[in-house]
């Protein structure tokens, strides 16, 4: 069974040409599939264990390819002569870089809150006050129990056993 000749060696030469059509926006499916080339999972863990620095340059590598695609689509958008297929091909080129590169190309949204009339935000706070005198002696014994426990737990024990 035969691997085409798929290095499985990383080599800083197929590192070079895989960052170099990466930038030039081919997909790492398609480099892949070229003979001489490592399969897709084996570039893939060069990227995830950095092989001598791959991950850094993968990554740049397929940010530049993202931008020139971006600018790419833009620019087939303006020379299209029919408006609906460059509207259905701008959504779709769209669509995919937000999915690749979600914080570059993804839609963003704000959110804004205000006051009322849209001034600031008004925060209010309020204090109950009761007269503990005014509760039943059966409540003020278990609140004081509680308020006891609070600070000091061995306290409430002893006042049980009594």
């Amino acid at each position: 069974m035969s691997n085409r000749g798929r290095p499985s060696k990383y080599t800083q030469e197929i590192a070079d040409e895989i960052c170099s059509r990466l930038a030039d926006c081919e997909s790492l499916n398609d480099i892949c599939s070229d003979d001489g080339m490592p399969h897709e999972s084996t570039v893939r863990s060069w990227v995830i264990d950095n092989k001598e620095g791959f991950s850094t340059k993968y990554a740049r590598a397929r940010n530049i390819g993202l931008d020139i695609r971006a600018e790419r689509v833009k620019d087939a958008f303006m020379s299209e002569p029919d408006s609906a297929r460059a509207r259905l091909i701008f959504d779709h080129e769209r669509w995919y870089l937000s999915k690749l590169a979600p914080k570059t190309y993804g839609d963003r949204t704000m959110t804004e809150i205000t006051g009322k009339d849209g001034g600031a935000i008004q925060i209010a706070q309020k204090t109950l006050h009761f007269d503990v005198m005014s509760l039943p002696l059966e409540q003020r014994e278990a609140l004081k129990l509680a308020l006891l426990s609070a600070e000091e737990p061995e306290t409430i024990e002893q006042e049980a056993m009594e």
